[in-house]
């Protein structure tokens, strides 16, 4: 029984010699089971097939399934041997996995469910096409010149050919992804070309008929000298290429940097105080004003020393007069009735507190300590003097610091 790509002349999938010669050799094709299934998406990088066939011998049946990415041999399993109505079990169990429906309810050629495979019309590869790729750019030092395919690269490329053609020039087989190898290759029927999805290289491609090209002839021992010298010379001049282009990043980084510096020495300082101290910087003249738009005349000093706005301490103080001083009255006016010494805090139903309330309609208002007006327009607290040293304390008579204690020494036993 000769042995094809299966949907190509109704014959034993050729993968099948790869893993059981025997059985290759002897098994025939159940024409009844006999699909290739393929799941193609051009633009996600997924491109694979699922053959699935019935094969008999003089043992049995047995149930075949060979499935991988387009291009490679794959993954293989063969069950069996066993009866007829187990291998279409089988089968129809996988086929409805990947398709989505019922073997014998899809057509060739139908379209798929998305996500799902499809089942892909009768195939008729020419086994005297050739395939050859196009090196215009003296890669591994090659000439201009079209090159052949090797022997099973070239199979893979006439079937897909093929199927394209059986798919009457649709666009989902236009584009197919063959993985060849480490690479692999994005190829376009309809414009005759291949690119490499990792290099993104792109050559021309064309399919020819004849016999195989004849084997080029070595170079002479001259020229490769001058190729491996051109190579080096090649060499040389793209790692030069590459020094000029490092030398020339890092003046352009050394130039983004002053130019970030210049921007911050130009940038204009804010004259507009932000954050806890922004008082203290405008009445201390760092700033103009602050977020709250206070300006110098705006604030003042209070007998704390904190610089605080003017129109908030007279409220302050106004609040003080109406409400709280009354309240101080009442509870000074309480403790002395109470003879309450000491700190007393004048909680709710505390005797303090009950008597402040008796208190509080006819207290008089406890009078707030007045600040000095000179404190008001006082630019910085006083500084500090420092204390006198004790020497100078006793030239003037002061009295003289305590005697330091003396350790009592322990009685000799």
């Amino acid at each position: 029984m000769p042995l094809a790509r299966s949907g190509s002349f109704r014959a034993v999938d050729r993968g099948l010699g790869r893993h059981d010669e025997g059985l290759a050799a002897s098994a025939a094709l159940i024409p009844e089971l006999d699909v290739r299934l393929v799941l193609i998406d051009a633009k996600e990088g997924t491109d694979q097939y699922h053959v699935l066939q019935g094969l008999e011998d003089a043992s049995g049946c047995y149930a075949y399934q060979r499935w991988g990415r387009t291009g490679t041999d794959g993954e293989c399993k063969i069950e069996g041997p066993m009866e007829r109505e187990e291998v279409k079990k089988i089968l129809g169990t996988c086929f409805l996995a990947k398709t989505g429906k019922e073997w014998g309810t899809v057509s060739p050629g139908d379209r798929a469910l998305p996500g799902k495979y499809w089942l892909q019309r009768e195939m008729r590869p020419d086994l005297k096409a050739k395939w050859e790729y196009y090196v215009g750019d003296g890669v591994d030092g090659k000439k201009p010149d079209w090159y052949p395919y090797t022997e099973q690269a070239s199979e893979e490329m006439e079937e897909i050919y093929a199927q394209h053609v059986a798919d009457e020039g649709g666009s989902r087989t236009a584009t197919r992804v063959v993985a060849s190898g480490y690479f692999s290759y994005r190829v376009n029927l309809s414009k005759m070309t291949q690119q490499n999805t990792r290099t993104r290289k792109e050559r021309k491609i064309r399919r020819a008929f004849g016999s195989a090209l004849p084997a080029r002839a070595p170079p002479a021992p001259m020229k490769v000298l001058a190729m491996k010298k051109a190579m080096r010379v090649a060499k040389a001049m793209k790692a030069m290429k590459v020094m000029k282009a490092m030398k020339a990043m890092k003046t352009m980084k050394a130039m983004k940097v002053m130019k970030k510096a210049m921007k911050k020495a130009v940038k204009p300082v804010s004259k507009v105080a932000r954050g806890k101290k922004a008082k203290k910087e405008v009445w201390s003249g760092k700033k103009v004003r602050t977020t709250g738009k206070l300006k110098k005349e705006d604030l003042m000093v209070n007998k704390r020393g904190k610089v605080v706005s003017k129109s908030r301490s007279v409220i302050g103080k106004q609040r003080y007069d109406k409400q709280l001083g009354k309240w101080m009255g009442a509870i000074k006016q309480a403790r002395e009735e109470l003879g309450l010494t000491g700190t007393k805090l004048p909680k709710k139903d505390s005797p303090l507190y009950v008597k402040a309330m008796e208190l509080y309609p006819k207290a008089t208002p406890l009078q707030r300590k007045k600040t000095s007006d000179a404190l008001g327009s006082m630019a910085e607290p006083a500084p500090l003097v420092r204390r006198k040293s004790s020497k100078r304390l006793l030239d003037k008579g002061a009295a003289p610091s305590p005697a330091p204690l003396l350790r009592k020494k322990s009685s000799k036993l």
